[in-house]
């Protein structure tokens, strides 16, 4: 359904509350399943379905909420007096042009966009008044259960404290996920009363309200229960964050991408792979990385925001917000900082940290050096131990190495420092002046010899 249809849909997505079982000082809603914020998927998925108008409703910690949104339209429920009250506070910055009212929480990660179209189009379709996400868990404790009479009909929605003995039976169960006829809630909204025991407003009685007055209230129920399960505890952080990594794998393969071992595999959200590239096991691709077709990745390797071209290999490395050209070969365990970009054909072998450098095509770092902040010509070698000194204690210095150059083994070249075209360094040299072209360079003290030392010494 195209997005435009949603137009005159507002959602309101209460992320008021601490989330005191996950016994944390972070905002339960910030919690991260898969690597992104429990709130970031389930606004995510509203974007993905076309519900552009959102207002989130915070509480706790309501700044540091917010920072994490910056183009969200917030509004602060102070005090917290329920899930009725939140939207109250809600509806104050729901736009007038919005004829429906979405209501769900910031901590529901595994809602599919799929999941909220088919609940709004079902809600306008039977033109109800209100319409219920119900669900079937594995274990029901603790749930509103659906009550429906013998034609299907729903007659309300009794909380498990107040279940007769056959109804305890009853296993369909409150999402807290509703669609609301938006003038019908607000008139009902002044209609219901706090709870005499916790002085909160709780939704449900506006569901009710509807019934006892003739509202239409339909419970539509989702196929996959997991989508409609709320974070509260570690533990079901844990669920969640599985099965949304489950989910993004399984999209990965329908598209050609090769997994060995998905259960060993972190894939995120925005992360995109290209056809015919492999995935081996202990893997892990966060944020906006981007990973070519034909590619070996793995295994045990972690990728961040970076751009790997394509018929690149890359074993137990890491590589961080860096740009990784066709045909390159990583690792083992290398170690590729941010701002750094590796040519075409190049070579990183193991044991090589590199940050902020320009990797020349066809060049190659074989073992065990640091490279920072320099550019480095096409076809240069680079023998093990060396390492580029690119800082003073104050500053950063750059590092100049020409085309074709080959760097001798334990070289320490004290930036800034230029070095030329076609030139040699040889083993063990320290260099702090610039090279010219075609040159060779050496910095070693003289060796001595003293024969018969050894024997001098122990007499």
């Amino acid at each position: 359904m195209p997005p435009t249809k949603f137009q005159d849909t507002c959602a309101i997505i209460m992320m008021a509350g601490m989330g005191t079982r996950m016994k944390s000082d972070i905002p339960k809603v910030l919690h991260e399943a898969c690597g992104k914020p429990l709130a970031w998927w389930v606004l995510d998925s509203c974007e993905s379905a076309g519900i552009k108008n959102r207002v989130l409703v915070v509480g706790y910690k309501a700044e540091m909420v917010a920072s994490h949104f910056p183009n969200e339209n917030f509004i602060v429920q102070e005090p917290q007096k329920g899930t009725g009250h939140a939207v109250m506070v809600g509806m104050e910055k729901a736009p007038k042009s919005a004829a429906h009212v979405l209501v769900l929480s910031g901590d529901v990660p595994c809602l599919s966009n799929i999941a909220i179209k088919e609940l709004v189009k079902f809600h306008k379709r039977y033109n109800a008044t209100a319409t219920i996400l119900s669900f079937i868990p594995r274990d029901p404790s603790g749930y509103g259960r659906i009550i429906r009479d013998g034609d299907g009909a729903m007659l309300g929605i009794i909380e498990e404290k107040d279940l007769s003995t056959d109804q305890k039976e009853i296993d369909e169960c409150n999402s807290g996920i509703y669609v609301f006829n938006r003038a019908e809630l607000e008139a009902a909204l002044t209609k219901i009363k706090p709870n005499k025991r916790s002085g909160e407003y709780h939704l449900p009685d506006v569901l009710q309200y509807f019934l006892s007055t003739g509202g239409l209230v339909k419970a539509v129920p989702i196929e996959d229960p997991m989508e409609a399960l709320g974070v509260n505890t570690r533990l079901e952080l844990s669920e969640a964050s599985d099965y949304l990594r489950w989910r993004t794998i399984e999209s990965h393969m329908e598209k050609g991408v090769t997994f060995i071992d998905p259960g060993s595999s972190w894939i995120g959200p925005e992360v995109k792979i290209g056809k015919d590239t492999i995935i081996h096991p202990g893997t892990i691709i966060m944020g906006e990385s981007k990973i070519d077709r034909d590619c070996e990745i793995g295994p045990y390797s972690d990728i961040r925001c970076s751009r790997i071209g394509p018929r690149c290999r890359i074993r137990f490395s890491v590589l961080l917000e860096c740009t990784v050209d066709k045909h390159v070969k990583i690792g083992p365990f290398a170690h590729i900082r941010p701002g750094t970009r590796i040519r075409e054909d190049a070579r990183i072998g193991n044991f090589v940290e590199i940050k902020k450098v320009d990797f020349g095509k066809g060049s190659k770092s074989g073992h065990l050096t640091y490279l920072g902040d320099a550019k480095i010509g096409s076809d240069v070698n680079i023998g093990a131990g060396t390492i580029t000194c690119n800082y003073d204690g104050k500053k950063k210095h750059e590092t100049i190495i020409g085309d074709g150059t080959f760097i001798g083994s334990d070289s320490i070249l004290v930036a800034p420092i230029k070095i030329g075209k076609n030139c040699y360094t040889a083993a063990g040299s320290t260099l702090n002046q610039d090279v010219p072209a075609g040159s060779l360079a050496f910095g070693r003290a003289r060796q001595h010899v003293k024969k018969g030392w050894v024997k001098k010494k122990k007499g």
